[in-house]
C-alpha cells in the first residue's frame, strides 16, 4: 500500500528451529505469525529492502516468522550470511530499546515520504555499525565482525579436529594440503566434503583382488554396477553415490579403489563392496590423486576397459556409473528390459535434447556414428557382440598415445564401416567379417545431464522417469558440481547442515520478461537484457544480506532469474546450441551468479577490490 511507482518489493521470511527441518520447506512456507520474536520483528520492521529504486514503502516489508528450520531446497545455505555466535537476548532488547529511543525508521526518513532511500539507507547501516563496536550488545557479542560466508564443519569433524588439537577447517589450502593416513579414524575437511561426516575407518578388512567369485558374490541377475574412485573424488561424491544406491536399494556394486584410503574406507563398509585398482607403481597406494589429463588419470581410464572386459568376458552384464551419477531408481530393470533389448552395448552421450517423441523411453532415434558419447555412464551385455565390443575397446589401449578411454572409443566408433538400423535405434558397427557389435545410446531424458535435468527439464518435457542423471555440462570445478548437485537436493548432506541456527529467506520481486523474448534471435541483446535484470535482483539481494546482518541470521540465498545461461561452452540464443525446450526466465543456479570455487574456497577470507579483506 501506498508504494511509489518504480519501486520493487523484497519479501523476507524469518525461521526459528523449533521442529525437525523438512528438507522441502522453503519451497512453501507456512505462513504463521510467531510472537515472541520481539526482537527480531522490531529490527527488521525497521530495515526497509529495497531494490534498483531503493524505496520502498514500510507497509510493503512483508515479514513472516516461521517455527521450523529452512530445508535445503532454497538453495545455496553454504553460501550462508551469518555471525559467529548467537546474539545474546538481553542485549538484543537493549538495542531493540535503543533503536526505539533514537526514533529509528523515522530518523532516517529525512524527507518523510515513508520509504528510505538509497542514500537514507546508507545512512543507517552506517550508523548500525558503529553501534556494533560502540554499543555493550556488539562488545559481549562479536567486537564488530562483519558478515561471514560460512562454510558449515559438521559435529563430528569439529569433535574430531577438537580432539586433534586443531580448530575446525574450511576449504582452503591447509585443508587442501591435509593428507589423512588409513588409521582407525580417519578426518579429513577437503574440498565440499567438508559439510559431510568425518570419515571412519575401522578395521576387520581390506578390498581384495578382482576376482570371478567377488562379482559373482555381489552381482544379481548376473549384472554388476561397477565404478572406480580415488578419495580426492570419493570422498566428494562416492559417499553420496552409496547413500542413494542404499535408498533405491541397490546393492550389486563394485567399487575399483585406486588408494590406500579409499580402500581403507570401503574395507570398513560392511561387505565390503571393493577391490584393489592398484597399477603400474603409480604411487597409488598412497594419498597421490589422479589429474584429469595426466599420464596416470589417462592410464586409469584404460584400466577401468580392461576391467570391464575381464567381467563381461567371466559372463556378467556391467552397468559402468562415474560417481557423480545420482541414480533416481533401480536402473538394471531399465538395462535388463524391452527398451534396450536390440542393443549389445548402450552408451550416454553429451547432447542436451532428444529427438524421442513425448513420452518415449526407448534408445536415441537421433543415432549417427559421429555423436559425442561419454563413458561415463554405459551398459555391456554379457553377448557376444558386448564381449566382442570390449575385446575391441581395451585392444585399443596399447596404441592409445596420450588419449583416454573415451577419446579412443570415439576414434573407433567413427572409424569403423556402420549403418544405422533406424527402425531398431541401433548402431550396426563391422568389426570383422560376419562379426558385427550392435550399439545403442541412452536418450538424455533418461539419464540425464547437468543441463538437461536444471535448464530445459528433458524428463519433465518429455514426459518420461528418468532413471538418473550424470553431473556433466556444470561448472569445471568441484566445487561447482557438487554444488548443482545440492541445487538440485542431489546430494546426501547430513542432517545437521539443514538443522542450522536461525535461517532467513527472502523472494524477490520478479523482473517483468519482454514480449516474444524467448523467440530473440540476438544472442548480444538478450546478453544485455540478462545482465541489466540481474544487476536489478543483486541490488535486492545485497540489501536481504544487510538485513540478515543486523537480525543475525543465516540466509539461505534466494531464487534468482536467468534469461540467458552462462556456460563455459557456447552459445546461440543464451542456450547451447542444440537445446530448443528452454523457456527464459529459468530459476538461476548459484554458478550462474556466483563463483562455487571461491565461496567453498576462500569464503571466511574474501579480499574486496579495494584490496581490504573482509571476514
Amino acid at each position: 500500500s501506498g508504494q511509489q511507482e518504480g519501486a520493487t518489493m523484497t519479501t523476507v521470511h524469518v525461521h526459528t528451529p523449533h521442529h525437525k527441518p523438512n528438507a522441502h520447506m522453503a519451497r512453501g512456507p507456512s505462513k504463521v505469525l510467531l510472537f515472541g520474536t520481539l526482537v527480531f520483528i522490531a529490527i527488521a520492521t525497521y530495515v526497509a529492502v529495497v531494490t534498483h529504486h531503493l524505496k520502498i514503502d514500510m507497509h510493503g516489508v512483508h515479514l513472516e516468522v516461521h517455527p521450523n528450520a529452512v530445508g535445503a531446497s532454497s538453495h545455496s545455505g553454504i553460501a550462508s550470511i551469518a555471525r559467529r555466535k548467537p546474539v545474546d537476548p538481553e542485549a538484543a532488547a537493549a538495542f531493540v530499546a535503543r533503536m526505539q529511543k533514537l526514533g529509528a525508521f523515522e530518523k532516517y526518513d529525512k524527507d518523510k515520504n515513508g520509504a528510505w532511500s538509497s542514500v537514507e539507507f546508507a545512512e543507517f547501516l552506517q550508523d548500525l555499525a558503529k553501534s556494533r563496536i560502540l554499543d555493550p550488545m556488539a562488545l559481549q557479542n562479536h567486537h564488530g565482525t562483519a558478515a561471514d560466508l560460512v562454510v558449515k564443519t559438521s559435529k563430528a569433524q569439529a569433535a574430531a579436529q577438537k580432539a586433534a588439537g586443531s580448530a575446525p577447517q574450511g576449504t582452503g589450502a591447509s585443508a587442501a594440503a591435509a593428507e589423512a593416513k588409513p588409521s582407525t579414524t580417519a578426518t579429513k575437511t577437503e574440498g565440499p566434503a567438508s559439510t559431510a561426516v568425518a570419515t571412519t575407518v575401522t578395521p576387520g578388512g581390506e578390498c581384495p583382488a578382482l576376482s570371478r567369485e567377488l562379482v559373482e558374490s555381489f552381482a544379481v541377475d548376473k549384472t554388476i554396477m561397477l565404478t572406480v574412485s580415488d578419495w580426492r573424488i570419493f570422498e566428494t561424491f562416492g559417499r553420496s553415490w552409496m547413500k542413494h544406491l542404499a535408498r533405491i536399494k541397490v546393492d550389486y556394486y563394485l567399487v575399483g579403489a585406486t588408494d590406500q584410503m579409499t580402500a581403507a574406507y570401503l574395507a570398513s563398509q560392511g561387505r565390503h563392496p571393493c577391490f584393489k585398482f592398484f597399477e603400474d607403481g603409480h604411487g597409488h597406494g598412497t594419498q597421490k590423486e589422479y589429474k584429469y589429463g595426466d599420464v596416470h588419470y589417462n592410464a586409469a581410464t584404460w584400466r577401468k576397459v580392461t576391467v570391464v572386459q575381464q567381467i563381461v568376458s567371466w559372463g556378467f552384464n556391467v552397468i559402468h556409473s562415474d560417481v557423480d551419477v545420482v541414480w533416481f531408481r533401480d536402473p538394471k530393470p531399465y538395462f535388463l528390459g524391452e527398451s534396450i533389448a536390440e542393443a549389445d552395448v548402450i552408451v550416454s552421450t553429451d547432447l542436451v535434447s532428444t529427438q524421442n517423441p513425448v513420452g518415449d523411453e526407448g534408445m536415441e532415434v537421433g543415432i549417427h556414428q559421429h555423436v559425442n558419447l561419454n563413458t561415463g555412464v554405459y551398459f555391456v551385455k554379457a553377448t557376444p557382440g558386448g564381449q566382442l565390443f570390449m575385446e575391441q575397446w581395451a585392444g585399443l589401449r596399447k596404441n592409445a598415445g596420450g588419449d583416454n578411454d573415451q577419446f579412443g572409443l570415439y576414434k573407433w566408433v567413427r572409424g569403423r564401416p556402420a549403418n544405422v538400423e533406424h527402425t531398431k535405434r541401433v548402431l550396426n558397427i563391422r568389426v570383422d567379417e560376419g562379426k558385427w557389435v550392435k550399439m545403442g545410446l541412452l536418450s538424455v531424458a533418461m539419464l540425464l545431464n547437468g543441463y538437461s535435468y536444471f535448464i530445459p527439464r528433458l524428463n519433465i518435457v518429455n514426459k518420461v522417469p528418468a532413471v538418473g542423471i550424470h553431473l556433466t555440462w556444470v561448472p569445471l570445478s568441484r566445487e561447482g558440481k557438487f554444488h548443482r548437485m545440492r541445487d538440485g537436493m542431489l546430494y546426501n548432506d547430513e542432517p545437521e547442515y539443514y538443522n542450522g541456527p536461525l535461517f532467513i529467506t527472502a523472494e524477490l520481486e520478479k523482473v517483468p520478461v519482454p514480449d516474444g523474448y524467448n523467440s530473440w534471435k540476438d544472442t548480444e541483446e538478450m546478453i544485455k537484457f540478462h545482465l541489466q535484470a540481474m544487476d536489478k535482483q543483486l541490488v535486492q539481494v545485497y540489501r536481504v544480506m544487510a538485513a540478515a546482518v543486523m537480525l543475525n541470521r543465516t540466509l539461505v540465498l534466494p531464487k534468482m532469474q536467468c534469461f540467458c545461461y552462462k556456460n563455459w561452452f557456447m552459445m546461440e540464443q543464451c542456450r547451447i546450441p542444440g537445446d530448443k525446450a528452454t523457456v527464459f526466465p529459468m530459476e538461476c543456479q548459484l554458478d550462474q551468479w556466483l563463483r562455487p570455487k571461491v565461496l567453498y574456497n576462500y569464503g571466511p577470507n574474501i579480499v574486496g577490490s579495494d584490496g581490504v579483506k573482509r571476514s
